[in-house]
């Protein structure tokens, strides 16, 4: 190992464990957040998808499902993503980009019949600027004919793009990391559907999951921080956010439900509903994340 690479290792580590305390105090602002668990209607289409291998980054729509399927072909030196849409009458392959290590960020705005889908990943080495730097827009009104309108905004190392409420939420790469010069130190921006170079910052260090209904309400996970205790909800009007303790969150796809106007997580057989916080107490615009101990949190929960 070279010795910038571990002096930058080095720096790294020591950024993660300087925010990684908590005082007697600021424990005392989380709050435990409820849960509901219901069993899921869709349960059946999720072991439809499970049984295919070589499907990847399953979405639901309207009963119709987008997937990905990658090729690599290592004697051309060619690879390529392939996203489709299946509905109960036909399969087809709607986009096809380069490089079969994308992971896309896909959402789909509540009440429209649009799909958001971002490519840029966290590695520099598969940053490609004709697909990177834009946020796809994809009409699906006439999905069911095998009909998709592709459309794109310009939004240069931006990536878990959500509209909602004549808003984008979305965060931006605005520094690379320590590590590898990539895009994983992402904030979060709102702006207006009509201008999004007049945007606002309302967190650091932190990337969406997903946003409510209004575009209020962000589900986030904080960048950087090894833990299953690092998800939050975050206020965008206030710039507060609320710990989401309990659960490991993190490895789930949150959602957020009109109906039940909560959070969810669809975990195949069930899905889990948490409580909207009523307090939201830490700053977002501070970089400086409290990290909360295993015997912290017996000693809260006994309180």
């Amino acid at each position: 190992m070279k010795k910038k690479d571990f002096i930058c290792i080095f720096i790294f580590f020591i950024s993660i464990f300087s925010s990684c305390s908590i005082s007697v105090k600021e424990y005392r602002k989380i709050e435990f957040i409820k849960e509901t668990i219901v069993k899921n209607k869709d349960s059946e289409s999720h072991k439809k998808i499970r049984g295919k291998e070589d499907w990847y980054e399953t979405k639901f729509f309207q009963g119709n499902v987008f997937y990905q399927t990658v090729t690599n072909d290592e004697i051309k030196g060619e690879s390529y993503s392939f996203f489709h849409f299946e509905t109960p009458d036909t399969s087809f392959v709607f986009w096809t980009i380069p490089n079969f290590d994308i992971v896309p960020y896909v959402t789909f705005p509540e009440d429209t019949s649009l799909m958001i889908i971002n490519t840029l990943q966290e590695e520099p080495s598969y940053y490609d600027s004709k697909y990177d730097d834009y946020i796809w827009k994809f009409d699906l009104e006439n999905l069911k004919r095998g009909i998709v309108k592709k459309d794109s905004v310009f939004c240069k190392y931006c990536r878990s793009c959500f509209e909602a409420n004549h808003k984008w939420i979305f965060t931006k790469s605005n520094e690379r990391d320590d590590l590898y010069d990539g895009f994983s130190l992402t904030d979060v921006y709102v702006s207006s559907t009509s201008d999004l170079s007049d945007s606002v910052k309302v967190a650091v260090k932190f990337n969406v999951c997903s946003v409510s209904e209004d575009g209020r309400y962000i589900f986030a996970v904080k960048n950087y921080v090894s833990s299953e205790r690092a998800c939050v909800i975050i206020d965008s009007e206030e710039r507060k956010y609320q710990i989401i303790l309990g659960r490991d969150y993190s490895f789930m796809n949150p959602f957020y439900s009109k109906e039940e106007k909560k959070f969810g997580f669809d975990n195949g057989d069930c899905v889990i509903y948490i409580d909207m916080p009523q307090k939201f107490p830490f700053d977002a615009l501070n970089d400086e994340f409290p990290y909360v101990e295993d015997e912290i949190l017996e000693m809260y929960k006994k309180k």
